[in-house]
């Protein structure tokens, strides 16, 4: 099953940069695309974007004339999903260090589990490094995840809209 790694940017593309070029060479054993919503940027991200687009197939650009916003950008990017994609959001300033992340991610997706997030240095809470004691072995359950990446499960989305 493919995962669509959404992700909305706008006027941020030397962080793009890093994030992007951190997905496509650090990402293995799960098969995945990348949707990027750029909201009207103003700076060098519509050319890095077409650039970039050309040197990978399993990239698609969406391009908003002005910025609408996170949510509306995010959903764009939703609404481009296929009926058994799960979908990862991102922010566009995640760089991914550890090669096995999606498939790790995806593995935990079973059973009732709808949704799963990562930890990082800056989250709060249970998500965050510092509170995980046994990264990348310990997970936890919780009713609420912070979003700077997180996978939705296809047919938790879908019951959900």
């Amino acid at each position: 099953m493919t995962t669509a790694i959404i992700i909305p940017t706008f006027s941020n593309c030397q962080v793009l940069i890093r994030c992007l070029e951190s997905i496509f060479d650090l990402t293995r054993d799960a098969e995945y695309r990348i949707i990027i919503i750029d909201n009207g940027s103003t700076d060098d991200t519509p050319i890095y974007l077409e650039d970039v687009r050309k040197r990978h197939s399993n990239l698609t650009v969406i391009r908003n004339e002005t910025n609408v916003g996170f949510v509306k950008a995010t959903n764009l990017g939703l609404k481009q999903l296929n009926p058994d994609e799960h979908a990862c959001l991102c922010n566009d300033d995640i760089i991914i260090t550890d090669p096995m992340w999606l498939s790790r991610m995806l593995g935990d997706l079973q059973g009732d589990i709808g949704a799963v997030g990562c930890v990082s240095n800056y989250a709060g809470w249970l998500q965050n490094f510092a509170n995980s004691t046994s990264i990348p072995k310990t997970k936890h359950t919780s009713h609420l995840l912070i979003y700077f990446c997180g996978i939705i499960r296809a047919d938790a989305l879908a019951k959900v809209g």
